[in-house]
């Protein structure tokens, strides 16, 4: 098997492991355990090894299996439905009445189902009736049966094992899955079955022991139990063989770190790693022959073995996100990649030296920062790998989790949302979701935690709320850098970055020098934002509010109810891909600009004009001043000093507030009154 199969496998069992999840947890019941230890063996054989297919479930030539432990359905249902039997979403109604899949698997109502489960232990026998049949009616297909080692305490079992043994089935496969645990506890304290492998050995069956979750293993197992030679003595000395295969290995040309790799994975040869690696190195370290001088340079053996080493120990990806190389060892309990820092190159050099191999810390940095690390893309991974979506409006009821009066709220929610998704997709390159939503309200009515919801747990690490717009060249970086960017406090940001704000908001790329490097670059922007304030005097912009969704909390927001990402983001794609409008209209921001003005702050200048000026009427005298010179004589009267940069300012506010206005060659003059005591 290769790498990229045995990736793939990987990941299909993963989404095995998330249908049985979410199919128990919508069934508020059923058994997870037993089903997630066998999600990889279901996986291997839907996908690898049975002959099957899901169009025609019925082929009365295809193999079979039975699920002897029928309570583990979730797990075979899981696989069932990624192989294509059925929709995905049936596994949400999992033991629903009416429902396609039910406790236990019903070969009347369910494709893919070759055998209904009934009490423990009646399976195998069901198992061993088939594989006599295919006997007796000259068919080639084979039968497969999954057991519990729970389950192998009913003594149905070994009658059934008794019977394919002197019926010399050799078409049938029996797989126990050996977890440990049964309904009352371990398995060990209940019944104690062990020998297991004894026990079938003893009943005629050849047996082989194995990790259910290692690939390689599994493939192994399964090419043993079919291989068709009659010769093999499993006792006989594995080291010689070895040593044999080593030796034609060498004079064929077939580089050492293949001629390991290989041999580590057939089912005859030892499992002992550092067996098969010594005994190997040994023989190519003494061997003479055709490839006693080998044709590959010095430097491109190294480059090999350094190449096997890396994929064999680690994963490693480039995010282009963060661009950063990511890693997990193999074979280990650590799911999740971490980016990869001094001290794990310092242990990636030293287990390589534990092998033998010279790798030095130069080594590792260049076969990171080359194109033997895969490209990892987080956005495009999840939007496009997302089921199809199923009808319901999840971006309405995410928006209707807010509780709030403006009655436009939903509406707008649901464009900035698709605003988002389209910007994460490339869409619109020449302009950018320049449009927030600001969440206003007292504190604790989980206005953060709700912006943080948004994105689903898979990219949560690409959302931020600690932005400095004080730091312009950081600011910048991070469109690059996050997906959703929160405003937190947004009153807090200064005047003098409102201007800065206005900026980055509307940048649909960035052009800017990344840390450490030479050049400037044009990077892609992806970030969107989003804000939260407890004051309601927030909006400065004296030019208009349209790029603000200002709305007003009137309560706790519902965090605690789960979200369904994976619908809510198809829903999102599914109406992009039918054109439906992502950018805001003059309508939509109008409707913003005019709901945003209770939430807009008057400027302490702007309050002194009110003070000292009035706008005159139609048909009062007043007087034409120029802004400057209405600033001077405020800045007289209160006593308060008023900078001279704030005249381009104040005449904007002038004009906002609707004061008349005629341009002569020395600037703008504004018709207003003084305001007498008597006014006031």
């Amino acid at each position: 098997m290769n790498s990229c199969d045995k990736q793939q496998l990987k990941i299909t069992a993963a989404k095995v492991r998330l249908g049985i999840i979410e199919g128990v947890y919508n069934a508020k019941s059923g058994h997870p355990g037993g089903s997630l230890s066998a999600a990889d063996i279901f996986t291997y054989l839907y996908f690898k090894e049975l002959h099957i297919d899901p169009q025609n479930p019925k082929d009365p030539d295809r193999d079979r299996f039975v699920l002897s432990k029928g309570h583990c359905a979730p797990g075979l249902y899981a696989a069932l439905a990624q192989r294509g039997y059925f929709s995905v979403d049936e596994l949400k109604k999992l033991r629903h009445i009416g429902a396609m899949l039910q406790g236990h698997p019903d070969m009347k109502g369910t494709p893919g189902i070759d055998m209904s489960s009934g009490s423990l232990g009646q399976g195998i026998s069901a198992a061993a009736g088939m594989a006599l049949a295919g006997k007796i009616d000259n068919k080639d297909y084979r039968v497969y049966s999954l057991l519990g080692d729970g389950e192998i305490e009913e003594g149905q079992v070994w009658e059934a094992a008794m019977f394919a043994s002197h019926n010399n089935l050799d078409n049938l496969c029996l797989i126990v899955d050996f977890n440990g645990l049964q309904i009352d506890g371990p398995v060990s304290e209940v019944a104690g079955p062990e020998p297991i492998d004894k026990k079938f050995e003893a009943f005629g069956f050849d047996v082989q022991t194995i990790d259910g979750h290692d690939f390689d293993a599994i493939e192994a197992a399964f090419a043993r139990a079919v291989d068709e030679e009659t010769d093999y003595q499993p006792e006989g000395d594995k080291q010689s063989l070895l040593i044999n295969l080593a030796g034609h290995c060498f004079r064929a040309g077939i580089p050492e770190e293949d001629t390991v790799r290989w041999s580590r994975a057939h089912y005859r040869l030892p499992k002992d790693d550092t067996l098969v690696r010594g005994t190997v190195r040994n023989v190519y370290r003494t061997c003479e022959g055709f490839a006693s001088k080998s044709s590959l340079l010095p430097e491109q053996l190294f480059v090999m073995q350094m190449d096997e080493f890396m994929k064999r120990r680690y994963d490693f990806r480039f995010n282009q996100l963060t661009s950063q190389v990511e890693c997990r060892e193999r074979n280990s309990f650590n799911f999740y990649f971490h980016p990869v820092d001094k001290r794990l190159m310092a242990s990636i050099a030293m287990n390589a030296h534990y092998e033998g191999l010279k790798l030095w810390d130069k080594d590792v940095v260049r076969y990171l920062n080359s194109d033997h690390v895969p490209v990892y893309q987080p956005i495009e991974e999840f939007l496009y790998d997302l089921p199809h979506w199923d009808g319901k409006d999840h971006i309405g009821d995410l928006a209707k989790r807010v509780p709030c009066n403006h009655p436009h709220w939903a509406q707008l929610f649901r464009r900035w949302f698709l605003s988002m998704i389209a910007h994460w997709r490339g869409m619109g390159k020449n302009h950018a979701n320049s449009t927030s939503p600001i969440l206003i309200g007292p504190q604790a009515y989980r206005k953060s935690t709700f912006c943080r919801l948004i994105l689903p747990p898979c990219l949560q690490a690409y959302y931020t709320d600690s932005i400095d717009f004080s730091r312009k060249r950081d600011a910048e970086l991070y469109l690059n850098r996050f997906l959703l960017i929160n405003m937190d406090e947004f009153d807090q940001i200064g005047i003098n970055q409102q201007s800065f704000l206005k900026h980055i908001l509307q940048k649909p790329v960035v052009n800017t020098r990344r840390p450490n490097a030479s050049a400037v670059e044009e990077l892609r922007r992806y970030a969107s934002f989003i804000g939260t304030s407890n004051h309601k005097d927030l909006l400065t912009d004296t030019s208009g509010s349209r790029r603000f969704i200002g709305v007003e909390v009137t309560g706790v927001i519902d965090v605690v109810r789960p979200i369904d990402y994976e619908q809510l983001y198809a829903q999102a794609m599914a109406l992009l891909r039918s054109n439906e409008r992502y950018w805001f209209d003059e309508k939509e921001e109008a409707i913003m600009t005019e709901a945003n003005r209770e939430f807009e702050q008057s400027p302490a200048i702007e309050q002194l004009f009110q003070v000292y000026y009035r706008v005159a009427e139609e048909e009062e005298e007043g007087e034409w001043l120029l802004a400057a010179n209405i600033l001077q004589r405020i800045q007289k009267a209160s006593k308060m000093k008023i900078s001279s940069g704030q005249v381009n300012y104040f005449g904007r506010i002038l004009q906002r507030l609707g004061v008349k206005s005629f341009r002569k060659t020395r600037g703008v003059y504004y018709h207003v009154v003084a305001v007498t005591q008597k006014d006031k």
